[in-house]
């Protein structure tokens, strides 16, 4: 009986284990939902030495498109970019911004980025205090783990 009594205690603290794993990595993927830029500015402004990595893009595909080439650059590289920041645990957290959701103009503006930018790739903007680059093009996620390899070891030199 006393054996018993102690799987049932190894068997109720494996669950709760598993479910406190799993809780963890939904928070870690969680993404907040943002209605416009003062949503994003919020979000990334706190001074709490976070990373924040935004993957901006405008989705020129139909919901049923799935072979359109952009939805495909789109698959690929959100792909790509959550096995580089997959690796750094709750202190990088993603975000999507589908600029077609809400009225991201000024974090367009504030960013540098032109709409037209996001015509040939998504952007992924890598921020911490509010201050950070932004990466385009096919595959360059090497330089965004750089770069928060940089802001993960010493937050206070940015060096943007």
């Amino acid at each position: 009986a006393k054996l018993f009594s102690k799987m049932k205690v190894l068997f109720g603290l494996v669950t709760l284990l598993l479910l406190c794993n799993t809780v963890m990595s939904y928070h870690k993927f969680a993404e907040p939902q943002f209605k416009d830029s003062g949503d994003v500015f919020e979000y990334v402004t706190t001074a709490n030495h976070q990373i924040y990595i935004l993957f901006i893009y405008d989705p020129k595909w139909a919901a049923n498109e799935v072979q359109h080439p952009l939805k495909a650059k789109y698959d690929l590289e959100k792909s790509d970019l959550l096995a580089v920041i997959g690796k750094y645990g709750k202190d990088v957290h993603f975000s999507e911004i589908n600029i077609r959701s809400g009225d991201f103009t000024q974090l367009l503006q504030e960013l540098g980025i032109n709409s037209s930018d996001l015509d040939s790739y998504p952007v992924a903007a890598v921020i911490d205090d509010g201050h950070g680059v932004w990466i385009q093009g096919p595959r360059e996620y090497h330089r965004i783990k750089q770069i928060i390899d940089q802001f993960v070891a010493d937050p206070s030199t940015h060096w943007y």
